[in-house]
C-alpha cells in the first residue's frame, strides 16, 4: 500500500520534477504559482505527498476553508474571487488512480464528514474519469476554449469559419488605417499600472476585482515570471496610447491568456479581440502548439476560434 504524509517546505525541489512527469499538472499547480498564491492568501493548508516505498508519486495541496475542504489554488480567496484556472492534483503519469485513492482514504480519516470539494477538473485529465468511477459528485461548471495550433498563420485563418475570418481580416484593415501598432514587453513591471488601467475600464466587474490586495497579487505574478522569461504583457497603441492589454503564460509548447482589457472609447476598432488574435500569431510564429483562452465562454473566443473543454466540479463527502 503506498504511503500518504504531509510535505515540508524544505522537500519542495522534488515538486518540479514530479510536474515534468505527471499528465495530470498544469500550469496552475507548478510550485511558483503555488508559492505566490499561498504567501497572498494564507490559507490553512495541507500538502499531502502519497509515495510508493521511498518515491513520491503524488502532491495534493488541499486547504480548508470553513466547513470544507478544496484544492488549493482554486479555492475561492477574499470570500468570492478565484485567480486560477486549473484544479487538480500532481501526480506521475500511470498512478492517477493509486494516488486518487490514498488521497481521499486518508481525507476520510482526517476529516470525517467534511465535504470535499475539487473546482475546474478538465474533461481531458487523467483525473476526471477517475474521480467519477470512484463515485464523486460531478457538475459541469465552466468551459475553458483552447485552439490546436497549425504550423503557420495561413492555415490558421483558413480553418476559421468564413464570417469569422472575413470579420477579422476586415477589422484588421481597420485597424491598420487606424496607425495601430503591437508592442509586447518582457522586461517592465511598471507597465502593470496601464494593464490595471486597462483592465478596469473594459469592465465594472474587473474594476471590482481589483481591490489593494489583488493589484498586489498580480504584481508579485508579473515581476516573478517576467524574470523567468515565461510571461508576455502585450499592448495596442494608437497615437502613442495605450488602447488594450492581454496578459498570458508560456509554459512548455502552450501560451495561456490570464487576462486582458481595453479602453471601451475605442470600441469600433474591437482593440481587445484584434491584440488577442495577434498573440495567437506571436504563438504560430513560436511554433506553440496549443493557446489557451483558459476559463469563460466569452463571444470572442469563438470568434478567433476556440474550441470548448469542459470543467467539473466533483464533490466527495468524506464519510
Amino acid at each position: 500500500m503506498n504511503t500518504i504524509r504531509e510535505i515540508s517546505p524544505t522537500e519542495f525541489s522534488v515538486w518540479e520534477s514530479l510536474i515534468s512527469r505527471s499528465s495530470t499538472a498544469t500550469f496552475f499547480q507548478n510550485p511558483d504559482w503555488l508559492e505566490i498564491w499561498d504567501r497572498h492568501f494564507q490559507p490553512k493548508k495541507h500538502i499531502l505527498g502519497v509515495f510508493e516505498n521511498e518515491e513520491i508519486i503524488g502532491i495534493a495541496p488541499i486547504t480548508e476553508t470553513g466547513d470544507t475542504l478544496e484544492l488549493i489554488p482554486v479555492a475561492r480567496v477574499f470570500g468570492k474571487e478565484m485567480v486560477s484556472d486549473y484544479g487538480d492534483l500532481i501526480i506521475k503519469t500511470g498512478y492517477e488512480k493509486a494516488v486518487w485513492d490514498a488521497v481521499i482514504r486518508e481525507l476520510k480519516s482526517r476529516f470525517p464528514q467534511k465535504p470535499f470539494i475539487l473546482d475546474f477538473i478538465r474533461e481531458d485529465s487523467p483525473s476526471f474519469g477517475i474521480l467519477q468511477e470512484m463515485g464523486g459528485q460531478s457538475k459541469q461548471t465552466d468551459v475553458a476554449p483552447f485552439l490546436l495550433l497549425p504550423e503557420n498563420c495561413d492555415t490558421y485563418l483558413s480553418l476559421l469559419d468564413r464570417k469569422d475570418r472575413h470579420e477579422l481580416r476586415r477589422k484588421l484593415r481597420r485597424l491598420e488605417e487606424a496607425g495601430a501598432f503591437k508592442v509586447c514587453y518582457e522586461g517592465e513591471p511598471s507597465d502593470v499600472e496601464e494593464f490595471f488601467r486597462l483592465m478596469s475600464l473594459s469592465a465594472v466587474e474587473k474594476e471590482h476585482f481589483l481591490t489593494v490586495q489583488m493589484r498586489q497579487f498580480f504584481k508579485d505574478v508579473l515581476n516573478h515570471y517576467w524574470e523567468k522569461k515565461m510571461l508576455e504583457l502585450c499592448f495596442l497603441k494608437v497615437e502613442g496610447k495605450n488602447i488594450a492589454v492581454a496578459m498570458g503564460f508560456k509554459y512548455g509548447n502552450e501560451f495561456l491568456l490570464y487576462n486582458s482589457g481595453y479602453d471601451p472609447a475605442y470600441n469600433a476598432l474591437a482593440p481587445g479581440l484584434l491584440l488577442v488574435a495577434f498573440t495567437i500569431k506571436h504563438s504560430i510564429e513560436e511554433k506553440m502548439k496549443r493557446y489557451d483562452f483558459l476559463r469563460g465562454n466569452e463571444r470572442y473566443k469563438y470568434d478567433l476560434g476556440g474550441k470548448d473543454r469542459r470543467l467539473y466540479q466533483f464533490t466527495f463527502n468524506l464519510v
